[in-house]
């Protein structure tokens, strides 16, 4: 076996190792511009057999750290669903749902009046 063969295998066994431990919605992830204008950063963990988040950063506008911001998701493929998701720039709580979609971009959703009423962003993976 060569040394760059030895490289070569070594780097896929690596991204193997990465891409598996990134295959759910936990890590880091940057939000986008709330209605105030802020960008949270939030850590999704796992919580028991569900997933929740909290606010570990928040550029323009003072960080509301360890606030718990994603709570009670349940795990179904690809989506996240059945938890809530409070959204500090309106103080309010939101029936939720987090859909991964690749490359580091989950879809983050909240609702109201059953799904009536709802509104979005999609999130991006910071690690």
């Amino acid at each position: 076996m060569t040394i760059h063969w030895r490289i070569s295998l070594a780097a896929a066994i690596l991204m193997a190792v990465s891409s598996s431990a990134q295959a759910d919605a936990t890590g880091v992830w940057r939000t986008e511009k709330g209605k105030d204008g802020a960008i949270g950063i939030v850590q999704i963990h796992k919580c028991g057999s569900q997933y929740c988040g909290k606010i570990v950063g928040a550029i323009g506008k003072k960080p509301r750290i360890g606030l718990v911001i994603v709570k009670d998701m349940k795990k179904d493929g690809k989506t996240y669903s059945g938890g809530q998701i409070y959204a500090p720039d309106d103080d309010r709580w939101y029936s939720a749902k987090m859909v991964e979609q690749g490359a580091g971009k989950l879809k983050v959703s909240g609702c109201v009046l059953g799904g009536l009423i709802c509104r979005g962003q999609v999130w991006t993976r910071q690690k």
